[in-house]
């Protein structure tokens, strides 16, 4: 389960702190994802009008999830091992 709960995260963290954001794989192995180019003035942890806390990516920040692999079914029901995206 990716762990994007926003509720008290804030940009005055310190830097290591704000960088963090994991997921506990279902064998309870943490997994890191990597925030990249966040300048942490208008985006990384912002409130929105809501109040409520998010990540907010933009002005080139990325984040890249390293979910491991996946698997679908193939029609005959036999495993495929094929690349896919997963975009929010």
């Amino acid at each position: 389960m990716l762990n994007t709960i926003g509720s008290g995260r804030s940009n005055n963290e310190s830097e290591a702190r704000r960088q963090t954001l994991t997921y506990k794989k279902s064998n309870n192995e943490i997994i890191a994802a990597k925030l990249s180019n966040f300048n942490w003035y208008n985006n990384g942890w912002i409130r929105g009008n809501d109040n409520k806390t998010c990540l907010r990516i933009s002005n080139g920040a990325s984040v890249s999830i390293p979910i491991g692999k996946m698997y679908f079914a193939a029609e005959n029901g036999t495993d495929m091992q094929i690349t896919h995206t997963i975009e929010l």
